[in-house]
């Protein structure tokens, strides 16, 4: 029994030195072998091998059927390597699509009320048949001579000054002309359209009867 297990382990040692099949005989750089395969031979009375697969084989009567494993046990875990160079940046990546637009968020507070502007200089006093009228940055007239009077708008709130008062033929009213194209009429004229609702680029300073 002694010389038979003799002659296996010499011929396990010679197969591997030769063939590279059992466990601790790959190279430092190859990979470990991760599938653990059975091998089969059969074993002469000199201790030759014959007939290495990996299926069992069907040896001769002299001989023995022996077999091994090609994986053997983990060995103990490398010291790691030098970090490798940082390799080189890779090409910018295509842009994203455009992503959807955002709800419209709720609107601001109103800003406080601005200040009055300065009031515009008042207008010149238009002539009558023997009397005239001035009018005030606040919507006060004052009819001197036989310049009758019809109203005036001191007192009420004015979205801008008075900058013109201009008087209807035949002394039946007149109107008052605003900065901002407001026209107020008096007496026995009437409205026939004001600017007071655009968008003005320059404030109104006069009017004139057409």
């Amino acid at each position: 029994m002694k010389s038979i297990k003799g002659k296996i382990a010499g011929a396990l040692c010679a197969l591997l030195l030769v063939s590279g099949l059992g466990v601790g005989f790959t190279s430092a750089s190859s990979s470990a072998t991760t599938t653990n395969t059975t091998f089969y031979a059969c074993l002469s009375s000199k201790g030759k091998l014959s007939k290495v697969a990996t299926v069992a084989p069907t040896c001769v009567k002299t001989a023995t059927l022996i077999s091994w494993n090609s994986v053997g046990p983990q060995g103990p875990a490398g010291t790691s390597g030098p970090q490798g160079a940082t390799g080189a940046t890779g090409a910018t990546g295509p842009a994203g699509a455009t992503g959807a637009t955002g709800a419209t968020g709720p609107a601001g507070p109103t800003g406080a009320k601005g200040d009055v502007g300065p009031a515009g200089p008042a207008g010149e006093g238009l002539t009558h048949t023997s009397g005239y009228y001035l009018v005030a940055a606040d919507g006060g007239v004052f009819a001197f001579g036989d310049a009758h009077f019809y109203g005036s708008e001191a007192g009420s709130p004015l979205t801008s000054p008075v900058v013109s008062i201009v008087v209807a033929p035949g002394d039946v009213g007149y109107w008052l002309v605003s900065a901002d194209g407001h026209v107020q009429p008096f007496g026995g004229v009437s409205g026939y359209g004001e600017l007071a609702s655009q968008q003005l680029n320059a404030p109104i300073v006069s009017g004139a009867v057409g």
